[in-house]
């Protein structure tokens, strides 16, 4: 990988769209353990428990993986098997990787479309959440367009510096 300076514009940005996404997503994940911890606590202590605090644990959760997606591809993070990849020569492994990056590029794109759509189903619906806080499902399911449009833009990311680092060999 080149160096920080060496990288162009674009890609330290979606490196930093990344970054953004993870550090949401960890004060998301900081949130729903104070939650939980509070419902546990009214419920136990109290014999009170809350009524919000299920639902939005669910919409937390679906911002912590949304969210946190293109973070963990940025840095590497993701689970891989690499049994079959670490016996393959360097110029091969790289084609894998860029084939990698192409199909993860077009899942993803997919999503966002995908996202898109649903987003714009439930807000012309006027879909709402069954709970007894009735939360709008488009504002939760804008998760998944945004946290896909970043996965598109890192798995982009790491094309262009596959193709880059070969051109700079």
């Amino acid at each position: 990988m080149k160096s920080q300076p060496d990288r162009n514009l674009i890609s330290r940005w979606i490196d930093s769209s990344s970054a953004v996404g993870g550090i949401v997503a960890a004060c998301c994940l900081m949130f729903l353990a104070l939650i939980i911890t509070y419902e546990v606590f009214m419920r136990y202590f109290f014999s009170s428990p809350t009524a919000w605090v299920q639902e939005f644990s669910v919409y937390l959760w679906m911002a912590i993986a949304f969210l946190a997606a293109a973070y963990a591809l940025r840095n590497d993070s993701h689970f891989a098997v690499t049994i079959l990849v670490d016996r393959l020569s360097e110029e091969n492994s790289r084609r894998l990787k860029m084939l990698t990056h192409m199909i993860g590029l077009g899942y993803s794109i997919i999503f966002v479309i995908k996202g898109i759509e649903m987003v714009h189903f439930n807000y012309e619906m006027g879909d709402v959440s069954t709970g007894l806080i009735q939360v709008p499902l488009w504002i939760p399911g804008s998760l998944l367009p945004i946290g896909a449009a970043l996965l598109s833009l890192q798995f982009f990311n790491k094309l262009l510096q596959e193709i880059v680092n070969k051109e700079g060999r």
